[in-house]
């Protein structure tokens, strides 16, 4: 991580890989970071275990689902967040968290469906709420 990127919590920190150049780039001032989650689904099965009266239920498919973050508002993190949802393009999206002997990456495409500034308090910091919808495998 180089100096002034900006962290959350004990140094986690979100990026996008949204630019010609092919790199990740830090989302700065975040507030809140939620981490991109795969859930495996769930069907009952057709052939039901009468014996022991139990419904058996199979996996399917894997869903992203959708995550969050929020960021304090500046014009520059603002354009650029709606450069981005604007796009309509699954980007690649990585959060990195931070432990005491190894950090954990998780990286997932997913597409920005919310751009939100929050109702503006003369007594809060302005932030700018935001949506990403997973689309693809994670990697």
């Amino acid at each position: 991580m180089a100096i002034n990127d900006e962290t959350i919590g004990y140094g986690s920190t979100l990026e996008v890989n949204d630019g010609p150049a092919a790199a990740f780039v830090v989302i700065p001032k975040i507030v809140t970071l939620g981490v991109p989650s795969y859930v495996t689904g769930v069907v009952e099965s057709k052939r039901l275990d009468l014996t022991n009266k139990v419904i058996v239920k199979l996996p399917t498919l894997v869903n992203g689902g959708s995550w969050s973050f929020t960021a304090q508002f500046t014009h520059a993190t603002h354009a650029r967040l709606i450069a981005i949802r604007d796009a309509l393009v699954a980007y690649q999206w990585r959060v990195t968290i931070l432990d005491d002997d190894t950090d954990t990456t998780v990286t997932a495409p997913g597409i920005l469906t919310e751009c939100k500034v929050e109702d503006l308090d003369a007594e809060k910091i302005t932030v700018i709420n935001c949506t990403v919808e997973v689309s693809g495998d994670d990697t």
